[in-house]
């Protein structure tokens, strides 16, 4: 008795899962045993009888059983594919839905990082070569999900970057100052008369820094904090010109595809409605042929003037 009470508990607690299986195969003869002249109708009748029973039990999400004609009726011959979600959407607009599908799945696994971590180990930490792989893979995510999406996962992995190369070059610097002045025997000499009480006659002023032990002139602090400024001056404009990048080869990387903007499907839709004879013409193989080249000749050209307007071409 206790054993079939725990079986009875443990199929009611999959009861989702165990309908969404055995329903399928309890109603699967109908399509199969029915005269071939009646094949369509019982092939309709399976799948009214499955999203009903779907429908009733809410195994699965209500919206996710109004989408199985979308995958039932083409697979089951019943009817085409387009036939089927222009009743649900235009093919423009279940186009626009899958590339935001697209988007949510490289949001979810980080593929958009592990594409920008790879691309900064092949091009370094140079100002140039830095910007050009942001852009290429901004451009790249851009030809198959939405721009904004792009710009919206690329531009914070941009500036973590750039904060993180500023806070090293600062670092990195502070410290070869800091060297410097240990190793110059003016600054020994000079800390130790300040130490030894020997006023100098060079340096009277009191506002003394102590580092490492060590207790320097004001000089060295001067030298720390000009360089410090002068290093905030630069990423800040290197930022500036990494956001305008992003946002830029996201915008161009959209042109490439049919799918990668939505003014593309809609020009698309367009077509088709005002020449339905010809509507055949633009396809994606079509629209990538002659996109494709133009937005590699626009993103070259877009990476030029950045280099130009905010790092010099250096």
């Amino acid at each position: 008795m206790g054993s079939m009470l725990d079986v009875l508990k443990w199929m009611w607690y999959h009861r989702n899962y165990i309908i969404i299986v055995i329903t399928p195969l309890a109603f699967l003869p109908l399509p199969l045993v029915v005269h071939p002249n009646y094949s369509q109708e019982a092939k309709c009748g399976f799948v009214i009888i499955l999203m009903a029973l779907y429908w009733c039990t809410e195994c699965m999400p209500l919206a996710v059983t109004a989408l199985l004609p979308v995958v039932l009726f083409p697979m089951m011959g019943i009817m085409k594919a387009g036939d089927v979600s222009i009743e649900y959407l235009k093919d423009s607009n279940m186009l626009f839905v899958g590339g935001l599908l697209v988007a949510i799945a490289v949001e979810h696994w980080n593929l958009h990082k592990r594409i920008a971590l790879r691309v900064l180990l092949l091009v370094g930490v140079r100002p140039a070569l830095l910007m050009m792989g942001f852009m290429i893979v901004s451009a790249f995510l851009s030809m198959w999900i939405s721009n904004t999406a792009t710009t919206a996962m690329m531009l914070p992995i941009s500036q973590a970057v750039l904060q993180q190369l500023q806070a090293t070059e600062t670092r990195a610097e502070e410290r070869d100052l800091q060297n410097a002045a240990e190793d110059n025997p003016g600054f020994e000499m000079e800390s130790r008369k300040i130490k030894e009480g020997v006023p100098d006659e060079k340096n009277t002023d009191t506002n003394l820094q102590q580092e490492n032990g060590i207790v320097l002139p004001q000089v060295i602090p001067e030298y720390i904090e000009n360089s410090r400024k002068t290093t905030e001056e630069k990423y800040t404009l290197l930022t500036k010109g990494m956001n305008l990048s992003v946002c830029y080869s996201a915008s161009i990387g959209g042109t490439a595809t049919l799918t990668g903007t939505t003014p593309n499907l809609i020009l698309k839709g367009q077509i088709d409605k005002l020449f339905p004879g010809n509507g055949d013409v633009i396809n994606f193989a079509s629209w990538f042929g002659f996109a494709f080249p133009n937005m590699v000749l626009m993103l070259a050209i877009s990476w030029l003037w950045l280099q130009f307007m905010f790092l010099g071409f250096k």
